[in-house]
């Protein structure tokens, strides 16, 4: 691996073997970025995975992607990056893809603070496909951080279990949600107990909308919802066009800064059941409105801007 580890000379990882040399050459001062995309398939991490040490204070992909990552641990945690230090500190992640990224276990964190410090993760412009068989509670993204992404897109398919959050107390800032999931049923899957709370815990989300579908199993009950919000999570400039199968109702419980809205045809009557802090601007609008900038305009939200 070339490089000295400093911002004007980094080093230079072009191989996974590479990748894991983050736990003797990383520091809380160290820079590391990606030369190359990195597949696991073909090496010995791919049937014996273990958790990759983020140590160091930038890790930027260039672009470049790590693939094929599966982790199987059904009754036990999952974890595909470790933060390892003991201090205080921060850890920027960027411009980096993480695509076919297959996880089962009883708890799952794919950022997992294993040294005890307070430390802060910052994402920027990074895309995550992950495919997940979740069957205990957890928070999904990361455990232990506080956590910051701005320019990312996240994608989820798979089968959730349990109830879990996907995000806590995170900052959300220009994002794209994507859910693919099938939510199983349970005894007790009430309105406060439900397979998804996507935004936990005073997450705020700003500028960033949500698609994709969450589909109830078969004998899903009829009180049963998913959570998509809840614990004082705030947005601002929001939006969602889930759909929703079998599933009789979504809970979105938070604070609507901006004009926020929801595509309330793609929604169907999940959406019955809605709780606000005030002011109360989570508006449902029909297909038609939610693709016209002008009306969109006239109702506050900001449909331009950015990069």
């Amino acid at each position: 691996m070339t490089g000295t580890g400093t911002q004007a000379d980094p080093y230079i990882i072009t191989s996974v073997d590479d990748l894991y040399s983050m736990d003797t050459l990383g520091s809380e001062t160290t820079y590391f970025e990606l030369g190359a995309d990195l597949d696991f398939n073909g090496t010995p991490y791919a049937e014996h995975f273990s958790p990759i040490p983020l140590k160091c204070l930038s890790f930027d992909g260039k672009g470049h992607s790590i693939s094929n990552i599966f982790v199987s641990d059904p009754n036990g945690s999952v974890t595909v990056f470790s933060v390892p230090f003991s201090t205080n500190t921060s850890i920027s992640v960027k411009n980096t893809s993480f695509s076919n990224t297959r996880l089962v276990g009883n708890s799952i964190a794919f950022f997992n603070n294993t040294g005890g410090s307070s430390c802060t993760l910052s994402l920027y412009n990074c895309t995550f496909f992950i495919d997940m068989n979740l069957r205990g509670s957890c928070c999904v993204m990361s455990n232990a951080l506080a956590l910051t992404a701005e320019l990312c897109s996240f994608s989820y398919s798979g089968i959730l279990n349990t109830s879990s959050a996907f995000f806590s107390g995170a900052a959300l800032n220009r994002c794209h949600f994507h859910l693919d999931l099938m939510q199983l049923t349970g005894p007790y899957y009430g309105f406060n107990n439900s397979d998804v709370c996507f935004f936990a815990y005073s997450c705020t989300v700003t500028d960033s909308y949500i698609t994709g579908e969450i589909t109830g199993a078969s004998g899903f009950s009829a009180y049963g919802a998913a959570c998509l919000s809840a614990w004082q999570s705030s947005f601002s400039n929001f939006y969602s066009a889930l759909a929703f199968t079998n599933i009789p109702h979504c809970m979105w419980d938070g604070t609507y800064n901006y004009a926020c809205f929801y595509d309330r045809e793609n929604a169907g009557m999940a959406y019955s059941r809605i709780y606000y802090d005030e002011p109360q601007v989570f508006l449902p609008l029909t297909t038609a409105q939610c693709k016209d900038a002008a009306y969109l305009q006239s109702i506050g939200f900001v449909v331009e801007g950015g990069d």
